[in-house]
């Protein structure tokens, strides 16, 4: 009997340890300037060949047409897990992102929707993630300089910060994480 008593009250407190353990991530969190955020993100295998091998025709893309309409999405979005820095979020949206010089199969740059089935779920109000590859910037620093310094003259402009981003336990490389510019960007940099 006291056995399980001790068992209950050991499980309790393991339980308790947990929720209080739990992480949330606020938007600063997710744009550091001191470190590189880890994003894994595991995906089914034929999900992630479908993304990779995406790409938009490049003709109606630039077609006259498009001044009149939308051009149609090239890209699907897919079922995915992420983690970022250790903090979970279950089936989220995942698909290719990219116009002409960023396109890759082995590396593409990534859009990440938070949102995609739990529409609560979120980061401080933000719901869209974005991850160049930097395939047009070999030096990486481009986009993470560019926009610290929009930021540091008190100019609106996106935050960027480093990420290693892991697929289905490979490691991508670094990219930059770039501030989608949408309601919460809006509400940051304009109140």
């Amino acid at each position: 009997m006291h056995l399980r008593k001790g068992l209950a009250i050991s499980l309790c407190y393991i339980v308790a340890l947990n929720i209080l353990a739990a992480k949330e991530l606020t938007s600063d969190d997710v744009f550091p300037n001191d470190r590189v955020l880890e994003v894994q993100i595991t995906v089914a295998e034929k999900d992630w060949d479908t993304i990779r091998y995406q790409s938009r025709d490049f003709i109606p893309t630039l077609h006259e047409s498009r001044k009149f309409k939308p051009i149609e999405a090239p890209y699907t979005y897919v079922d995915a897990n992420v983690t970022i820095d250790g903090v979970k979020f279950p089936q989220v949206g995942l698909r290719k992102k990219g116009f002409i010089g960023s396109q890759s199969t082995s590396r593409p740059s990534l859009k990440i929707k938070l949102n995609h089935t739990d529409k609560k779920c979120q980061i401080d109000g933000l719901t869209n993630l974005t991850f160049n590859n930097n395939k047009q910037d070999k030096s990486l620093v481009s986009q993470f300089m560019g926009y610290a310094l929009f930021n540091a003259a008190d100019s609106p402009a996106p935050r960027c910060a480093y990420a290693e981003v892991t697929v289905n336990g490979t490691s991508l490389g670094i990219y930059s994480h770039v501030e989608t510019v949408r309601k919460p960007f809006l509400k940051r940099v304009f109140g």
